[in-house]
This record gives C-alpha cells, sequence and structure tokens, in this order.
C-alpha cells in the first residue's frame, strides 16, 4: 500500500478504487456489494478495506454532504475537493435512494474495517502517531451515517 497521508484518498489503491468506481455505471450495486462482503468476511484485507473506505466516503459526501478531495482531472484547474464535489453532484440523484437503504451496513462494515478484523487497522496501528487520526476519520464517517 503506496500511501502519502491517513485521509481517505492518500493511498494509491483507494485511487484506483476510485478510478474504477468513476468507470461504473451501478455505483450503490458495487457498495452494496462491498459492504456485504465486508460484514461476512472473517478478514478484510487492503483492497477489501479500502474499497469499504471509498464507497463509505461516497455515501457520506452523497447523503450527508461530506466535503472529500479527489482529483478526477490533474489537468483541470479545479482544487481537488471541488472536482470530487462536482462528481458526487453528478452521481447524487441516481445514488440517494440506494444509499439511504444501505447505511447500517456501510456503518457494519466501517465498524470492520476499524477493527483487529482489518488488515488496514493492523497496518495504521504500528503508526502510533497517525493511527488515531486514520480511526477517527472513520469513527466520524459512521456518527454522520448514524443520523
Amino acid at each position: 500500500m503506496g500511501a502519502w497521508g491517513y485521509e481517505v484518498f492518500d493511498d494509491d489503491t483507494t485511487c484506483d478504487i476510485m478510478g474504477e468506481l468513476r468507470e461504473n455505471d451501478d455505483i450503490a450495486g458495487y457498495c452494496e456489494k462491498t459492504f456485504a462482503h465486508a460484514i461476512s468476511t472473517d478478514y478484510l484485507d487492503v483492497e477489501e478495506g479500502s474499497a469499504v473506505a471509498v464507497c463509505a466516503a461516497i455515501m457520506d459526501a452523497v447523503l450527508k454532504g461530506t466535503t472529500y478531495s479527489f482529483f478526477l482531472d490533474v489537468e483541470s484547474d479545479l482544487e481537488g475537493d471541488k472536482q470530487f464535489a462536482n462528481w458526487i453532484s453528478s452521481i447524487k440523484s441516481d445514488n440517494i435512494a440506494a444509499f439511504e437503504r444501505m447505511k447500517d451496513k456501510a456503518i457494519q462494515s466501517l465498524t470492520v474495517l476499524i477493527s483487529e478484523k482489518s488488515e488496514l487497522y493492523e497496518l495504521w496501528s504500528e503508526q502510533e502517531e497517525i493511527f488515531p487520526k486514520w480511526k477517527e476519520i472513520y469513527e466520524q464517517i459512521i456518527k454522520r451515517l448514524e443520523n
């Protein structure tokens, strides 16, 4: 996992997943499968955990208006948060109802992500200084989705 920070889109894996999702016609379907797998698995590997993180961030942005930074187009003059917000606006109406229905699955999946059943948890917990910051991001998403 090549990471340059602890935010959702600060590593190669989440960026790759986001790139794939931008080309996917069924974002909500992908996220629902991702959450179902995370809930049912005994151990969440890095890629599966990263998919949970990406889907939860997209859901958080669609349902709660949370801003994330992701550069969809490196040639653009827009900052990453504006690019991400514009993309969220373009997919919101097609996904909002499905995301509302799967909030509980997202919360359960995030709970797995920030537990010892997750490889990302194990990797980040080795970084004592930034581990609490990484974990807090997902705890905050959980809190927003619960309300």
